[in-house]
């Protein structure tokens, strides 16, 4: 596992890399002390029941007010991954001879998490003590990228001229969690004028003249001043998704501005906010 990691940190970007890390260290502290190619299918179905069991750090949010604040499947299941990979990368690299199982929990269902616009300006109000926290919520709401896409976005990737920014670097290999090209509107234009013309720094997320690694907790505090419940980071492009689908907009456009690789996808998690979800097949039943 160390060893995957030294090898992920050069190719990831801060936030994304400490994302991984933290992953990587609940499969650690679980198995740290087995060889891989001893692990049984027991030994491994006990390791993610142990998971299940071990409690939320108590600076992080529960998932629903009144939940026990227990690790989701979701969050297991992204350890689990890592974990394989890290096998993966040791059976290319000849330290291991074969590959353990590794059981994974099942999927949690798609988040339904999104906010109204009354609710976004609400958030939108509780960040104007902090700049860069606006931002970001802005360009996540105008735009439905990733977290990680968005604290590492620099501006010689947002081209002001031609209103695109670029959210996948020239040097990053586009992974299946692909990054957009994606038009700036004109709140975005106006927020990201002003931003650029007080820059310190390479990158349009800065704080105190450097990048910022991590909104997580700048994040939950506004999302609580703005009465805001079971709210993260995520909730944002979940948000902007499902307003250009309540707006009509055609589910491989949204699709192309999310960056998802399978429609299908799109098209399980929004279609039912559009305006036209099924109202030809509801009218085939009227006699």
């Amino acid at each position: 596992m160390d060893a995957y990691l030294a090898y992920q940190k050069p190719r990831k970007e801060p936030a994304s890399y400490a994302a991984l890390e933290q992953s990587a260290k609940r499969v650690k502290d679980k198995l740290g002390d087995h060889h891989a190619e001893r692990l049984t299918r027991p030994i491994m179905e006990h390791c993610i029941q142990e998971m299940r069991e071990t409690p939320i750090d108590a600076n992080r949010r529960a998932y629903e007010e009144g939940e026990e604040k227990y690790l989701s499947n979701a969050t297991i299941r992204r350890s689990m991954g890592i974990f394989k990979a890290a096998c993966n990368h040791g059976l290319k690299e000849k330290w291991l001879d074969s590959i353990p199982p590794i059981p994974l929990p099942p999927s949690s269902p798609p988040l339904e998490r999104w906010l109204t616009k009354k609710q976004a300006k609400k958030l939108l109000s509780a960040c104007q003590q902090t700049p860069h926290l606006k931002l970001f919520v802005l360009i996540a709401l105008a735009t439905g990228a990733r977290k990680g896409a968005i604290l590492g976005l620099t501006w010689q990737q947002v081209d002001m001229d031609t209103r695109l920014i670029h959210f996948n670097p020239p040097e990053r290999h586009q992974t299946k969690k692909r990054r957009a090209v994606t038009p700036i509107n004109n709140m975005l234009y106006s927020a990201l004028s002003d931003a650029q013309e007080a820059a310190l720094t390479d990158y349009v997320i800065e704080f105190n003249g450097k990048q910022v690694d991590s909104v997580r907790n700048a994040f939950s505090k506004a999302a609580a001043r703005a009465g805001l419940r079971g709210v993260t980071p995520h909730t944002l492009r979940h948000t902007a998704a499902t307003w250009m689908a309540q707006s009509g907009v055609d589910m491989q456009k949204i699709a192309e501005m999310l960056g998802h690789s399978d429609m299908r996808m799109t098209y399980r998690t929004y279609s039912k906010w559009s305006p036209d979800f099924l109202k030809e097949a509801a009218r085939a039943t009227e006699f």
